[in-house]
């Protein structure tokens, strides 16, 4: 299990439903296992910068 991983089952036990921000960064190992979350819903917001 990677990092990400981690984070995003620990989340999940918690019972968080809902996850917003920006794509990139400090963040980009979470992406992929909130991808793959089944419980996990992610609003991504866009800035003009990034495209």
């Amino acid at each position: 299990m990677r990092g990400g991983d981690a984070v995003i089952h620990a989340l999940e036990k918690e019972g968080v439903r809902y996850i917003s921000g920006f794509a990139g960064g400090g963040e980009a190992p979470l992406w992929p296992a909130l991808r793959a979350s089944q419980q996990i819903t992610v609003f991504s917001a866009r800035h003009e910068r990034m495209g």
